[in-house]
Order: structure tokens, then C-alpha cells, then sequence
């Protein structure tokens, strides 16, 4: 991609084993957060170097970014660059 770039991400983290139900049914509804260590702002490093070069030609192109840290069942990392002209 050419030109500003908003990004969006989303960082599915895998809720704890130890947890019982009723935590687990409230991380993933989204009452209880993720704010344990690693930061968002590593997970968010790691994937801007991921992708540069790949959706977009240098880093230096985001202009605007959006993350967000979720529990999940099944961890995963959601991905969206927008033009932003």
C-alpha cells in the first residue's frame, strides 16, 4: 500500500487455564481485560516490523492506529490497514 495508513489490530490472548468458568465466561465477554505483561505496544511493534514490506512499504507510513487486547479461546491477531487520503 501507498501513502497514510490507519491500522487496526486486534491481540487475541489466551485466557488462563487456572481460570474457573465464571472468569473465563467474563474475560471473554469482555468484562475482565488482558493487562498482564507482554504490553500491547510490543505486540503492536512486533507486528508493524511483521509487516513491513509487506502490506505497506515502511512503517513511517502509519499515520493513525487503533489496538486493542482481548481474551480469546483461540488466540489470534487481527490485522487492518486503511488508505487514509
Amino acid at each position: 500500500m501507498d501513502g497514510p495508513l490507519a491500522l487496526n489490530l486486534q491481540f487475541g490472548i489466551p485466557i488462563p487455564a487456572s481460570w474457573s468458568k465464571r472468569k473465563k465466561a467474563d474475560a471473554l465477554s469482555g468484562v475482565i481485560r488482558p493487562t498482564s505483561r507482554p504490553d500491547i505496544d510490543n505486540y503492536v511493534k512486533a507486528v508493524m516490523d511483521a509487516v513491513n514490506g509487506l502490506a505497506y512499504h515502511d512503517d513511517s507510513q502509519v499515520v493513525s492506529l487503533y489496538a486493542k487486547l482481548v481474551y480469546s479461546e483461540s488466540p489470534h491477531v487481527r490485522f487492518e490497514a486503511v488508505s487514509v487520503y
